[in-house]
């Protein structure tokens, strides 16, 4: 995972369409500048689309006392090799009580990939985690983890 700390207060988000300044947080939600006009996205999709690639972070160096992000993550099994190891690389990295396993839609998965979906929610349930599919979007499906 590439951004594992919480953001702040002047840290830039960067998408595809342009660049904004975080300004402030409430408890469910984030408020960005972009373009002249504020702005405001719930934390649980910010960490979503960080998650997933569509947002990147730019941390501002002068803030201290940054802590792991562990609500509302992700963890991606759409793309990459060697799942195994990067499920053992965010659960040694957050140890989550809750968060989603993103993977491919089963119509459109090969055969492969539903080896290593099914090896991960396999190596979840025997760690003690229970699974269940929370949602369905256009060509993904969100697995949603507790303890």
């Amino acid at each position: 995972m590439k951004y594992v700390n919480n953001v702040k207060p002047g840290d830039i988000i960067i998408t595809r369409i342009g660049t904004a300044v975080l300004l402030r947080e409430t408890r469910a939600m984030w408020f960005y500048l972009y373009k002249d006009r504020v702005n405001g996205i719930k934390k649980s999709e910010f960490w979503r689309l960080v998650d997933i690639g569509e947002i990147q972070i730019k941390y501002v160096d002068s803030k201290k006392y940054r802590r792991k992000q562990k609500k509302h993550r992700i963890f991606d099994l759409r793309n990459g090799e060697d799942h195994a190891t990067r499920l053992e690389e965010f659960l040694d990295m957050f140890d989550p009580s809750e968060f989603w396993v993103l993977a491919k839609d089963w119509e459109s998965n090969k055969k492969e990939d539903m080896n290593y979906f099914s090896e991960c929610i396999n190596e979840l349930k025997h760690r003690g985690f229970a699974c269940e599919i929370d949602k369905r979007g256009p060509g993904s499906i969100y697995i949603k983890v507790t303890k």
